[in-house]
């Protein structure tokens, strides 16, 4: 009952302060379910109100106008989506709002483009494009609003982005500007060649750094075997954990990633399910009976595997 009364206690202190920083620090032990909606909102700067909701209606306005190439993409994967997850069929209609609305929101392309790193995708993207574009079709227009206004483009599992969103929010404007702040302070430096600390080269390279060092025998082991750590933990990593951890696991992993505003927490914890799993993994002889002992993680629960990597010791 105390720890209830200081959970709370501490929340309302934060809201009345209404600093990104402290829902921030607020947000580096997890939030409760029933309050991590407003903190988030609070921790990403998201004020709602009349300006999120004309944002967001311009843009359903540009959906209905406009029909892009990477429109195809989105329904496809948002189908599949809803689909193979019992959790998230039921929002469906919120993924598309929210997905196809992206694609038109042309100051995200804008802000990327400003991003360090961000052009080296966007031009594997762009020539990706071009090799798929049908003979007679000028190839230069490549880039431009006909394919995607924001310059992303959708990939398989792209909507996973999304997906645990809408269990916090049953508005679909501040739905969507909630998932545009995620996207562009997290989520595509998960899918973007770039140094950055926060970026997918990077966190593979800790990923491996960290199992090397605490299952030695085991990253050895799996190489031997042709089943490198990095090939089963790379998908983990590039859809941080979405779909793959029960969603209110996922959930409190974002709680972290918000909370310390990096995202190499995901690396920490796919180093942690190798540790927890490393005496079955031990015995695999190749890589399917290796992504086999690592298929399941429905049954992690995030706070305690981190907890077994962050205090464990330098070696076994």
């Amino acid at each position: 009952m105390f720890r209830m009364f200081f959970v709370f206690t501490l929340y309302r202190a934060v809201l009345s302060v209404g600093e990104s920083s402290a829902a921030q620090c607020y947000a580096r032990k997890g939030c409760p379910t029933g309050l991590r909606a407003k903190l988030w909102l609070l921790a990403l700067g998201i004020s709602p109100g009349l300006e999120l909701v004309q944002h967001f209606e311009q843009l359903k306005s540009a959906v209905i106008l406009n029909e892009l190439l990477v429109d195809s993409l989105i329904y496809k994967d948002v189908k599949l989506t809803a689909s193979n997850d019992d959790y998230y069929f039921v929002f469906e209609d919120y993924l598309y709002q929210v997905l196809l609305c992206f694609s038109r929101d042309v100051s995200i392309g804008e802000y990327l483009c400003n991003t360090s790193g961000v052009n080296q995708v966007t031009s594997l993207q762009t020539g990706w494009l071009r090799s798929h574009i049908p003979n007679g079709e000028d190839r230069s227009e490549v880039g431009t609003a006909k394919y995607s206004a924001n310059g992303v483009i959708p990939f398989h599992g792209f909507a996973m982005y999304a997906a645990p969103l809408c269990l916090l929010y049953n508005e679909p404007p501040t739905l969507y500007s909630v998932f545009r702040e995620m996207y562009i302070k997290f989520f595509f430096r998960l899918h973007c060649v770039s140094s950055h600390p926060s970026g997918i080269v990077m966190l593979c390279l800790l990923f491996e750094s960290l199992v090397q060092v605490h299952q030695p025998q085991l990253f050895l082991h799996l190489h031997d075997v042709g089943a490198p750590p990095l090939r089963i933990a790379f998908k983990w990593l590039v859809r941080a954990f979405s779909g793959y951890l029960a969603t209110d696991q996922v959930l409190l992993l974002w709680d972290r990633m918000l909370g310390f505003g990096s995202t190499q927490i995901l690396a920490v914890l796919a180093a942690a399910v190798f540790i927890l799993r490393a005496e079955n993994l031990m015995e695999s002889s190749n890589l399917l009976t290796a992504e086999a002992v690592v298929a399941d993680l429905s049954t992690i629960k995030v706070v305690p595997l981190l907890q077994l990597l962050l205090f464990a010791p330098d070696t076994p």
